[in-house]
């Protein structure tokens, strides 16, 4: 008797039994067995003309509109990455990106560059916040011109993590025209 109750139990709303939680090798032979897949250039292609559909870009696009969900994406996609630098590949590609960014910064500093500053400005920075370079090291203008910016202490902000993600490199005209009257200032 005890044990119908515990099934009734185990039983979703639908009427279903819940499934049971994988295993980490369950989890890791269900990986193994879509990267065999993706290998084949005939499935690619399939996966790729499904996704290309416009019903299906549709359905996705509702989808990530609904909050919960797409926090649920955010957080796949985190997972994903998290996996990728796991590897050998992706611990290399990592590497390779930590590296040229190190180099832009210091062909981006001048000998003049107060570093002290430059780090203090770092180690102030407030919680919920990046520290942005008002012109960025490497940018692009909304016109399509490139710019290129100095890593110093009078090129650098306090920027909200979402807004400073969403800048990117990019920078407005607003942007230009403060910049200029900064340096008209400082002058």
């Amino acid at each position: 008797m005890e044990c119908n109750k515990e099934k009734q139990k185990e039983k979703s709303a639908s009427g279903r039994r819940k499934p049971r939680p994988l295993t980490q090798e369950q989890l890791e032979l269900r990986r193994e067995r879509k990267r065999e897949l993706r290998k084949s250039p005939e499935e690619a292609a399939k996966i790729a003309e499904y996704g290309s559909r416009p019903e299906v870009r549709e359905r996705r696009k509702a989808r990530l509109l609904d909050p919960l969900v797409a926090e649920k994406e955010r957080a796949r996609n985190r997972l994903r990455k998290k996996e990728a630098r796991a590897t050998e590949r992706g611990k290399a590609a990592s590497r390779m990106h930590r590296a040229a960014r190190r180099a832009r910064l210091l062909m981006a500093t001048p000998p003049w560059a107060d570093k002290e500053k430059i780090a203090s400005i770092y180690l102030d920075c407030p919680e919920g916040f990046q520290v942005d370079h008002l012109v960025p090291l490497r940018g692009v203008t909304e016109d399509g011109r490139l710019i290129c910016g100095l890593h110093v202490h009078l090129n650098l902000r306090y920027l909200k993590k979402e807004d400073n993600m969403r800048r990117s490199n990019k920078m407005s005209q607003a942007e230009i025209e403060e910049v200029e009257s900064l340096v008209a200032r400082n002058s």
